[in-house]
């Protein structure tokens, strides 16, 4: 009789003990499986993706700074074309009777970032057009975009024209 109270016991034992491995393996599943999903987050009012913040905090080193360039710019689209055309004209110049196909978008002349300096590169391109990132840095107010797939050192970034805009102004370095 004593060995059938010992198996009992065991038995009384080892039933809780397993349900709460069974739970401890499931909860530790499922959280490992949360975080491995690829999640797309994106800009508010965009349909564009924007870097995680754990790993926007291990790109951020330094934010950008709009620069004052030599001869102050004020950069301009033209409606009606695509890829959208983006003109830089020099302040105080005439934009040559083509003010009813521009519109003026208020951007940065020229940016520093890493040591280089940042200016339009005459393109645009819309979100519809470009799979872009948000890097996590602002400058003067406006989001920095990259090519989804670009690494640092990146080649060219994006600022959005205006808000909600799709419309994104195409930034090269000039400096190396």
């Amino acid at each position: 009789m004593e060995v059938a109270g010992e198996r009992q016991i065991k038995t009384r034992l080892w039933a809780p003990v397993a349900v709460i491995v069974i739970v401890l393996v499931s909860a530790v599943w499922w959280a490992v499986a949360a975080q491995s999903r690829d999640h797309v987050t994106t800009a508010p009012g965009t349909a564009q993706p924007m870097t995680p913040p754990i790993e926007r905090a291990l790109l951020v080193r330094e934010q950008p700074v709009v620069v004052q360039t030599t001869k102050p710019a004020e950069i301009y689209l033209e409606r009606g074309t695509t890829p959208p055309v983006v003109h830089v004209v020099l302040k105080g110049r005439k934009t040559h009777g083509q003010v009813e196909r521009l519109s003026r978008v208020n951007l940065p002349a020229a940016f520093k970032y890493r040591d280089k300096t940042w200016v339009p590169s005459g393109r645009a391109v819309t979100a519809s057009d470009a799979k872009l990132m948000d890097i996590g840095v602002t400058v003067d107010g406006n989001l920095v975009y990259a090519d989804q797939d670009a690494r640092p050192p990146y080649t060219s970034f994006h600022l959005e024209s205006s808000p909600g805009s799709g419309v994104f102004v195409r930034y090269r370095v000039v400096d190396r």
